[in-house]
């Protein structure tokens, strides 16, 4: 075996494919781990350990992307064992490595520095399958993270290197360079880390998988003056895809030309290929030198600039996907485009209306196949041209139903609501019975003077769309937006509202809540909900009542960012007001019995992620866990006063601390309980794994251990500010919680596994004791401080941060705290009597 293979060593092809394959389908994948043993033991290596890929570790989080390194050597080492085997295949077997690369310029980097191309010189273990088809498509943002000097250089310097070498690298240190043909040896390492000389080494190994991997690619990136260097590929690009194009502010007839080739002579080789995808860099978009022109100068500027791009949808000949959005006088020139084929129109052009009204309709009338629909919206009757005006005043879609296959509506504007959802409204009207998803989004511009009030309050989910799957509305909104019911949405899967409060209202008159600018939503009914996205206005008007008939809900993301004005959490939400105040004042007469009622969980059996940020955040309690079973993470933020993180919602005092007393500050005791429920049982099918919760919360010790011994006795990962209202020194305090939750954490598994033993429960039988409460909780993040003495109290010893990812790893529990990595000295913990 080679020394240097063991990192870089390919594994099986087939079983890679397979495994690469089937990351999606974890069905079908565990299916075949379970059944083929063989397949089990070489397909997790495999997963795990991924030659491709490797982990890249932040403070916050850690997720496995992409080694370009390991990928460029693939793809060289692919390109060269490919050649190799042609030329033997003729009866010639002196194929040189360095012969074929000197071709394009290159040579290989000094050996040594990757063993898998030394394996490729030396012809040992050659690859089966070219990969480089499998990777035609690299993304062009990673090619700046290869560190291609250690698999390839250039050969010689370019020529425009001759007279004047490149004096700054990449890091900003300066280069002096005597002899410009021939530097010294000490700068050859930091030349070839300059990004023109890296930008040359991308050109050539460009050229290189062009030339002999032409008809895998699926991707060209090129400048329009370039285009002659790829007609001789065009007839030969057979799995080309899409061509993203680049221009300067001047554009030759020749460069057009010769663009406009390449593409119909690609179309023409392969006549039953798709149509070629066109996209164009920001050097299509308006000139910095038009910025004194004015509007009507520069939108007649603008037309003749964009001219070439049309000419180039006409190349293509029947296109798939236009984009107009930069191009003005777009349906005055485009007679020739061939429109039979067009699947989705893209044109944000706020003034097209003003300019090309009847002409957009006319060219829309013609899309027959239209299936996305991406429009601009500068005026609330856009849309008006596609509903009929009946007697009564009512709407009804018009007879021809016009584009009846469009699928998807993505509608955008500078306005507030008002504007375009009285757009929505006439687009609803016209396509409900084919719609499935509806994007609307309103830019967050705030004008200095709040604009004039509508004269029809604007209104959500007002609309009948029987067979829409997902809704997406972000508006810059006000009271007068009106959330209903969705109640003839019952297809709906993914409903995200964002109604963001514009600076010109107040949710607060004179420091006092002001519960008129908010109204309670209505009452939700959508069993087929899975994801729920709620933020500002929208979230503080959710009625949680609507949770009761959401029970295939996966997500629900209840957010109120700091820019929402409500100084006060609970006792802004209009659904909790009532609640609170009588929590606080209990003998009040002034609330109704259905403002008292308040569900301490909430039955949601698919519930998978629970976000919940600013006023919202104070409806958790950890007794929502027994109503949510597949329960997987939990997040709360809260940024405003001290509030209680309660275990039950029912329980005295358990919401929100509008003052904190001295005495409370320096005493939390005296709000706690000071036992834990004897008769609580441990979830032990509990899925949780990771609990967030950022901001000035108040939790007792007791509670504390109940919750990860009881409602969370599987989590993972624990982050977290602080519990106590204290300063940072209470980080011993903290630890003892946490270590003695452990320990009655494991005696309540023992209890549990007793009692399963001896059968004296079915329902206690049906608990599985393979689970270890607290016993996984491995990554607990906190902002306490501790100190030398108070750790060596503990048993506590402190690794270096390098280190702490592999005690996790490992299983072992790691204690973050204010820049400290701790673990437990467990054998000297039992030798001192402390429970372990």
């Amino acid at each position: 075996m080679h020394p240097d293979a063991g990192a870089q060593r390919l594994p099986n092809e087939c079983l890679y494919l397979i495994v690469d394959c089937l990351r999606k389908d974890l069905v079908t994948l565990r299916t075949l781990l379970l059944v083929s043993r063989f397949f089990f033991h070489a397909a997790v290596p495999l997963m795990l350990d991924d030659p491709l890929t490797t982990w890249d570790m932040t403070y916050a989080h850690a997720e496995i992307r992409t080694d370009v390194d390991k990928l460029m050597a693939l793809l060289i080492a692919s390109v060269l064992h490919s050649q190799r085997d042609k030329a033997h295949a003729k009866g010639d077997f002196d194929f040189s490595v360095d012969a074929f690369l000197s071709r394009f310029g290159l040579q290989l980097a000094d050996p040594g520095t990757s063993s898998l191309l030394q394996d490729t010189i030396q012809g040992d273990r050659p690859t089966t399958i070219d990969y480089s088809r499998y990777f035609a498509e690299m993304p062009s943002c990673e090619w700046r993270y290869i560190k291609f000097h250690t698999l390839v250089r250039l050969k010689e310097f370019p020529p425009v290197w001759e007279n004047e070498m490149p004096t700054h690298t990449d890091y900003g240190s300066l280069i002096q360079y005597s002899d410009a043909a021939n530097p010294r040896a000490e700068h050859i390492e930091e030349l070839q880390l300059h990004g023109d000389y890296k930008q040359e080494v991308q050109d050539r190994l460009a050229n290189l998988f062009l030339e002999h991997n032409t008809k895998y690619i699926a991707t060209l990136n090129f400048h329009i003056a370039d285009s002659h260097r790829y007609l001789q590929y065009a007839d030969k690009l057979e799995n080309l895809k899409k061509v993203y194009l680049d221009r300067d502010q001047s554009m030759p007839d020749k460069h057009l030309e010769d663009t406009n080739s390449f593409i119909v002579q690609n179309r023409t080789a392969f006549p039953g290929k798709r149509p070629l995808l066109l996209e164009f860099s920001y050097s299509w978009k308006t000139s910095d030198e038009w910025e004194d022109l004015t509007p009507l100068e520069r939108r007649q500027r603008q037309i003749e600039f964009q001219k070439p791009l049309i000419m180039l949808y006409e190349a293509v000949g029947k296109p798939r996907e236009i984009d107009v959005t930069d191009c003005p006088g777009f349906y005055d020139n485009c007679g020739n485009i061939d429109l039979e084929s067009l699947e989705e129109l893209e044109d944000q052009d706020l003034d097209r209306m003003t300019y090309e009204g009847p002409q957009q309709r006319a060219f829309l009338e013609k899309c027959h196949k239209l299936r996305v629909l991406k429009l601009g919206v500068g005026r609330p009757d856009m849309l008006s041209w596609l509903v009929k005006q009946k007697e009564d005043g009512t709407k009804q879609a018009r007879s021809d139903h016009l584009l009846k296959n469009l699928k998807v509506l993505d509608l955008w504007t500078e306005n507030g609501a008002s504007c375009i959802l009285l757009a929505l409204e006439d687009a609803a009207i016209a396509f409900g019975k084919s719609l499935r998803e509806i994007s609307v989004h309103s830019q967050l511009h705030v004008p200095d003077i709040p604009p004039e009030p509508p004269l029809r309050p604007p209104s959500i989910s007002m609309w009948n769309l029987p067979f829409v799957r997902s809704i997406d509305i972000s508006v810059l909104g006000h009271p007068l937006v009106h959330i209903g019911r969705f109640y003839q949405c019952p297809q709906l899967e993914v409903l995200r509202l964002q109604v963001i409060q514009p600076s010109w209202q107040s949710l607060e008159q004179d420091g006092v809540p002001n519960f008129g600018t908010i109204t309670l939503s209505d009452q939700w009914e959508l069993p087929r909900l899975k994801s729920l996205h709620l933020f500002d206005i929208a979230a503080l008007a959710f009625n949680y009542d609507s949770l009761d008939h959401m029970r295939n809900l996966r997500e629900l993301h209840l957010i109120v960012r700091k820019q929402c004005q409500v100084p006060y959490p609970a006792t802004s939400i209009p659904r909790l007001c009532s609640y609170v105040c009588h929590q606080e004042t209990p003998d009040s007469n002034n609330i109704s019995p259905v403002d008292q009622r308040w569900k301490d969980r909430w039955n949601l059996p698919q519930l998978q992620t629970l976000r919940l940020e600013g006023a919202p955040s104070s409806v958790f309690s950890f007794s929502w866990l027994t109503g949510c079973p597949a329960l997987e993470t939990v997040e709360l933020i809260h940024r405003a006063g001290f509030q209680r993180l309660p275990i039950s919602s029912a329980s005295e005092h358990s919401r929100f601390i509008s003052r904190i007393s001295p005495a409370i500050k320096s005493s939390p005791e005296d709000m706690e309980d000071t036992s834990m429920d004897p008769n609580l049982q441990p979830l032990l099918e509990s899925k949780l794994h990771s609990f967030t919760f950022k901001g000035p919360w108040v939790m007792s010790e007791t509670d504390l251990i109940t919750a990860l011994t009881v409602y969370a006795p599987n989590l993972s990962t624990l982050s977290m500010d602080r519990i106590h209202m204290q300063s940072t020194k209470n980080g011993q305090r903290f630890l003892e919680t946490l270590l003695e939750a452990k320990a009655i954490g494991r005696e309540l598994a023992e209890k549990v596994s007793e009692h399963d033993g001896t059968g004296t429960s079915s329902s206690e039988e049906s608990l599985s004791t393979s689970v270890v409460p607290v016993g996984k909780l491995h990554k607990i993040q906190c902002q306490y401080g501790i100190g030398k003495r108070s750790a060596a109290y503990l048993c506590l010893l402190q690794v270096p941060s390098e280190e702490a990812q592999n005690y996790r790893d490992a299983g072992i529990t790691v204690f973050s705290m204010m820049g400290k990595d701790l673990i437990v000295n467990s054998k000297r913990r039992a030798r001192e009597g402390w429970p372990v």
